[in-house]
């Protein structure tokens, strides 16, 4: 592999933050990169030059101002704040054919002075000493603008760039993934609901809309030069419409894909043992070769044709399975350092658990060990969200609609609580009853409190300890909580259509309530990954704490904690792990958990969401199954219901000789 060429950055020193989406343009030596970090200059060219032989010898990114003038805002903001994708079309004039960016701005209204100025609240001064006194400033004095969404376009791009202006701003929308038609001249993309006001209680729900790229250029083209940048240029009836979308697809999905040809439909028969032992995506590939290309066999099909069907770094949300892939490694490695007893009461760790006079707590003499093996009768789990509810309802005593230093907690899109909400959360967790201790009861509470237990023992913060000890030395960068900070929408799997809660589609913030009152970051649930990189965590547990040539665990540490803890009282779990159950032998196939075949030093869990691992030292196996069976609804529980998680681990094992 030669070595990256490394791009020659914009000339004026801050552009080029954030790198988006990048659109090819017909010219393979010209791209186009929307940066949404780059506000009023997110849109760059990328120009590429080659040597003889078409090989990359240098790269250049040029940015491109699509600035409004201050005193050009009358009615209209029309810059392109955050430029998330961008396409390139040829339109012919009198001079010949011109190339054109549309260019799509996902306006965050919240980060516009003007949209600010008209929500911020006005000062009161006694103008007149016998009259009532006079609003002034903020939303008093605040010129009255259209903020949101809007389409862009710039004229020549990769010449002599000129901003030509935009399209009426959308208020409470942003405008996403721009897709051009195989003959140029219809444009597709997703308007993005969200909230147009202070005082809108639910967002605007998203749309597919297509555009008429004639029209939409013509409308550009034609303004006159005193109206361009003052006002939006408008287009004729029909020029932009919403279209429909197929039913049951997600509205998040990149609507580009509508323009992709008709799938194509295969089949395979044989022993399903197979799919362990071979390359899945080349059989398909090599079916459709077959079958439908009249080839003989795949490897008559391009590459390029065959990657595209390998999506081994979608980031799912792994609901419970957080449990033994974050909340767990960061326990294991204090206790891997003699920094904690699994005999020794947590609140010798935690003091909030210490039993005071006024300060009573019914937890004092609860251990670490009964804590991780869902032992020590905490219930199963409390709904702090409800309590920041009034009747139902979000309301502004606990939520704001942008993040600030009161409001940091982000628990969905456009939806940020207060940060004295987690002490609260601690505080409830205190003050409930226990159940049945010395019992096995199944609970999240413990993992809710891991990240700040286990914080105040290392003295480093939760999130530190894991990457620093785990997912960055281990290579995993695709395990991550709140991942819409790393990653674009693209790359997460979308879960509920939250009508109960946050009333809204989930993407990319966790799915559960309790981790989204702590800002998505609890060791019960939260954390995003892949399964690829989670293999690698998982692959260093099957082999005992070691991967790469590193110890990260000493064995003694897995073993300690993967055995099970509390046998005595019918109590299969680990400290964390998920454990076969004890005469799992002895069960027939349908009474057992989670099959007969897995050995007792196996361990893993199950999550929320339709995601379940499990890993198998005795037979060098690492099983990872993600999905998101919540979308849209967490009503639909089929998966459970026709097992069919354990039915493919089952399958595995039994192709394995495993019996």
């Amino acid at each position: 592999i030669a070595a990256p060429v490394m791009a020659e950055l914009a000339d004026d020193g801050i552009s080029g933050k954030s790198p988006g989406l990048i659109s090819a343009t017909n010219d393979p030596d010209h791209y186009l990169v929307a940066n949404t970090g780059d506000y009023d200059r997110g849109l760059s060219t990328l120009t590429v030059e080659r040597d003889d032989q078409s090989r990359i010898t240098a790269a250049r990114l040029r940015a491109i101002e699509m600035a409004q003038p201050g005193e050009a805002v009358r009615s209209d903001r029309l810059d392109i704040q955050r430029t998330q994708s961008a396409v390139l079309v040829e339109v012919d004039g009198v001079e010949g054919a011109t190339e054109y960016a549309i260019v799509a701005d996902d306006n965050y209204h919240f980060n516009d002075p003007y949209w600010r100025e008209m929500y911020a609240a006005p000062s009161f001064l006694y103008l007149d000493p016998y009259g009532p006194p006079t609003a002034v400033g903020g939303s008093a004095s605040a010129k009255k603008v259209n903020v949101g969404g809007k389409l862009g376009i710039v004229r020549d791009p990769f010449g002599t760039p000129q901003y030509l202006g935009a399209t009426l701003p959308l208020a409470g929308y942003g405008i996403e993934n721009l897709a051009l038609s195989e003959n140029g001249t219809v444009l597709i993309g997703q308007l993005k609901g969200g909230y147009a006001t202070v005082e809108q209680e639910t967002a605007y729900p998203s749309k597919n809309v297509a555009w008429d790229v004639g029209e939409l250029i013509h409308a550009a083209v034609i303004q006159p030069d005193n109206e361009r940048l003052v006002n939006h240029f408008s287009l004729p009836v029909g020029a932009e419409q919403e279209i429909a979308w197929p039913t049951g697809a997600a509205i998040f999905t990149p609507v580009g894909t509508g323009f992709d040809p008709e799938p194509v439909y295969t089949w395979l028969q044989g022993r399903m043992g197979d799919v362990i032992e071979v390359n899945l995506p080349w059989l398909i590939a090599d079916a459709l070769a077959r079958e439908k290309l009249g080839m003989f066999t795949a490897e008559d099909l391009p590459e390029s044709e065959m990657t595209d069907m390998q999506r081994q770094n979608d980031l799912y949300d792994l609901a419970s399975v957080t449990k033994m892939t974050a909340g767990l490694p960061a326990w294991m490695k204090l206790y891997d350092e003699g920094k904690v007893n699994p005999d020794e009461k947590v609140s010798a760790y935690y003091p909030e658990w210490r039993n005071r006079i006024f300060h009573r707590s019914n937890k004092s003499d609860i251990t670490v060990r009964e804590l991780l093996a869902h032992q020590s009768g905490l219930i199963p789990f409390l709904p702090f969200w409800k309590e920041t509810l009034k009747k139902g309802k979000i309301t502004a005593a606990w939520y704001a609609f942008e993040a600030d230093r009161k409001h940091p907690l982000q628990v969905a899109k456009g939806l940020y609580l207060e940060n004295k909400f987690p002490d609260r959360v601690f505080k409830i967790i205190r003050k409930s009853r226990l159940k049945s201790r010395g019992s096995y009861v199944y609970s999240d509470l413990p993992f809710v409190l891991t990240p700040k237990i286990t914080g105040t023992i290392s003295g480093k913060p939760y999130l530190a300890q894991l990457d620093s000890n785990f997912y960055k030395p281990l290579g995993a960068y695709r395990i991550t909580y709140n991942p819409l900070v790393k990653f674009s929408e693209n790359e997460i799997i979308p879960t509920e259509l939250d009508n109960y809660y946050r009333e809204q589609q989930l993407l990319g913030t966790v799915h559960d309530e309790s981790s989204a009152v702590l800002g998505g970051i609890s060791g019960n649930a939260g954390l995003f990954a892949s399964a690829n990189d989670l293999a690698k965590l998982l692959q260093m547990y099957l082999q005992m704490g070691n991967y790469g040539g590193e110890q990260y665990l000493k064995a003694s540490t897995l073993k300690e904690f993967s055995r099970v803890q509390f046998p005595q009282n019918n109590n299969r779990r680990g400290m964390g792990f998920d454990k076969p159950l004890l005469n799992n032998s002895g069960l027939s196939e349908k009474e057992a958990y989670p099959i007969k075949a897995a050995s007792p030093e196996s361990f893993g869990h199950s999550g929320y969401t339709g995601t379940f691992v499990w890993v198998d030292p005795k037979y060098g196996l690492v099983y990872i199954f993600l999905s998101n069976r919540v979308f849209p609804t967490r009503e639909n529980n089929r998966i459970s219901e026709l097992n069919v998680r354990t039915e493919i681990q089952r399958i595995i094992y039994k192709n394995c000789g495993i019996n």
